[in-house]
C-alpha cells in the first residue's frame, strides 16, 4: 500500500526535504493548459516501510518546525526618517527595538534549523 503527494517541481528543496523521510520520486506530470502549465512531481511513500510510522512522525515535526522559521522584520526607513526628525530619542528607541526584534527572529530561526537539521539525520537512520 502506497501513498502519495504532488507538489510544484519549483520546489527542489521540499522534494529534497521529502526524499529524508522515505519519499521517493514516482513520476513528473504537467497539469494545467496553455501558458498555465504547470510541472509537478508526485512523491510516492510505501505504507508497509518497516519505520513507516516513525518516518510519518519526523516528517510531521520537521515541517512543525519549518512552518515556525520566520521572515525577518524589516526597518521602515520612512518611519525611522519621521522620529529621527521629531528628535533623535525616538529614533534610537526605535532602531534598539527593531534590532531587538530582529535578533528574537534570528534565534528562532537558527533553532528550527537546527531541529530541522537533527529531524533529517534521525529519518536517515530509519529510511534503510
Amino acid at each position: 500500500m502506497f501513498e502519495e503527494k504532488k507538489l510544484p517541481l519549483s520546489e527542489k528543496l521540499e522534494i529534497s526535504d521529502n526524499k529524508n523521510f522515505g519519499w521517493k520520486v514516482k513520476e513528473e506530470i504537467e497539469e494545467g493548459g496553455g501558458k498555465k502549465k504547470i510541472k509537478y512531481v508526485v512523491l510516492t511513500r510505501d505504507k508497509n516501510l518497516r519505520n513507516y510510522i516513525t518516518l510519518s512522525n519526523l516528517e510531521k515535526r520537521y515541517y512543525d518546525a519549518k512552518n515556525q522559521i520566520k521572515p525577518l522584520p524589516k526597518i521602515n526607513e520612512i518611519a525611522l526618517m519621521f522620529l529621527l526628525l521629531l528628535g533623535i530619542i525616538p529614533g534610537v528607541i526605535y532602531i534598539s527595538v527593531k534590532k531587538k526584534n530582529i535578533k528574537m527572529v534570528e534565534e528562532n530561526n537558527s533553532k528550527m534549523k537546527k531541529e530541522m537539521a537533527s529531524i533529517i539525520q534521525e529519518g536517515e537512520q530509519y529510511k534503510r
